[in-house]
């Protein structure tokens, strides 16, 4: 399941969907011109495709380039074209717990390279690499479960992701999540979340 879009919960909670399912997950560079979204949803086996408003005409462009078998657009709702919205099915589905058995060495996320020396190339992460990732970072860096960070950088970064999200996630922590940075609204959210932690 890919994601391409700027920062918003969504973008979480379709992650953690992913996880739950035993699929993978495959956030994409925001950034992408539609060639290139088309190089990493073909390489990566996406089946699935959730996108932001931002992205509509770059999944547009993709035509029959891309075999998806769903396109879920964030902000809008089902439409004869094949497309669902994401609000939509989250209003339909059924309260019911899924969790399949996962294992440390079974792969969850495929981060694509920023691809300077040719094509970005998708780099397998496991389970296991998340969640050691996750535990060493809050043991190196002392997170606290009263954490408050600031997610401004782009969550399709690993950086964002993984050493920002994933830990205080792991904490119990609290994320405000923007969909980019901007200096006044940060330094006014910093004031009004009391925020205690960010990546810049």
């Amino acid at each position: 399941v890919a994601f391409v879009g700027h920062n918003h919960p969504a973008f979480l909670e379709t992650m953690f969907a992913t996880w739950a399912a035993a699929g993978i997950f495959v956030p994409l560079n925001a950034r992408l011109a539609p060639p290139e979204l088309a190089h990493q949803l073909t390489d990566s086996g996406a089946g699935t495709l959730v996108y932001g408003p931002a992205h509509a005409a770059a999944v547009g462009a993709l035509g029959d380039s891309v075999p998806l078998a769903h396109l879920v657009a964030l902000d809008g709702e089902s439409s004869g074209d094949g497309v669902l919205g994401y609000g939509e099915l989250a209003a339909r589905a059924t309260p019911s717990w899924v969790d399949e058995p996962v294992g440390l060495d079974d792969p969850c996320l495929i981060m694509y390279t920023s691809g300077t020396t040719g094509r970005a190339k998708g780099a397998m992460l496991t389970h296991g690499n998340i969640t050691w990732n996750a535990v060493n970072v809050v043991v190196d860096t002392d997170v606290s479960s009263d954490a408050v960070a600031l997610v401004a950088a782009p969550l399709f970064h690993t950086a964002a992701l993984n050493m920002l999200s994933l830990p205080v996630l792991l904490k119990g922590g609290t994320l405000v999540i923007e969909p980019g940075f901007e200096p006044a609204r940060a330094l006014d959210l910093i004031a009004r979340h009391r925020v205690s932690v960010l990546f810049g």
